[in-house]
């Protein structure tokens, strides 16, 4: 997906996508519009950074499929609650 200027406003980006909000998905050109400029070239300059940090975790997760580990568990978090207490009881525990 790519944001474009729209014709005739500085302040507007359009893209096209598809958008199921009327029941079945239907290709539609959908736009925004900011109030100043500025705000708009920011948006998309965020925006396309997303899709780029979006595209390296896709690639990362391939590379867990095809054998290769990528692992972000902490000790912490792969720790399971004590015998006889239920998730909700452990989690009080590590806030006290």
């Amino acid at each position: 997906m790519a944001l474009h200027p729209n014709a005739g406003s500085e302040n507007s980006l359009v893209w096209r996508a598809m958008d199921a909000s009327d029941g079945d998905p239907q290709p539609e050109q959908l736009a925004v519009r900011f109030k100043v400029a500025g705000t708009t070239q920011r948006f998309k300059m965020i925006f396309e950074e997303c899709q780029a940090e979006l595209r390296k975790l896709a690639d990362d997760t391939k590379g867990t499929e095809q054998g290769h580990e990528v692992s972000s568990t902490t000790e912490e978090s792969s720790k399971s609650p004590a015998e006889g207490q239920d998730a909700g009881d452990a989690d009080a525990d590590k806030k006290k």
